[in-house]
């Protein structure tokens, strides 16, 4: 997630001021979320409701400012646009099932969260590829150029 988080934000298809307060935001929650988890597998009985509630702020407001920033940015077009947002409305679908059922929970983390955030990757894995098809092709024509 962190990673998708990364690649979004190199691959420049959001504004860049409001993607980094936001990417930011977002691995800010992942991080602290690994912490959390380390904390709760080394004392089982810690009270860590308070912290996992923050990091799931983190991470929503940091998407939905990425979100933002993609769709400000309109170098996205269509359904990729939206990949962030996409992500983001996959975690509000699966976080009320924590309270009164964690299987449904982790079942929906796994299968609708899960599955946009892969959606995501392949958006950013899809740029990453035009731009370097792009990138040789236009490096040809200028050495084509200075040739002639």
């Amino acid at each position: 997630m962190i990673a998708n988080i990364a690649v979004w934000l190199s691959i420049r298809v959001a504004t860049p001021r409001l993607a980094l307060i936001g990417g930011g935001l977002a691995i800010l929650g992942h991080l602290t979320r690994v912490a959390v988890s380390l904390v709760t597998e080394a004392r089982p009985n810690a009270g860590t409701d308070t912290p996992i509630v923050v990091t799931i702020m983190l991470v929503f407001t940091g998407l939905a400012l990425l979100g933002a920033a993609t769709l400000r940015a309109r170098r996205l077009r269509g359904r990729p646009a939206w990949a962030p947002l996409f992500v983001l409305a996959g975690g509000l679908v699966a976080v009320p099932f924590y309270t009164f059922d964690k299987v449904v929970h982790f079942i929906l983390l796994g299968l609708l969260w899960g599955g946009t955030w892969l959606y995501m990757a392949l958006v950013g894995h899809q740029h990453l590829n035009a731009a370097a098809v792009q990138a040789p092709a236009s490096a040809d024509s200028r050495a084509a150029s200075q040739v002639c």
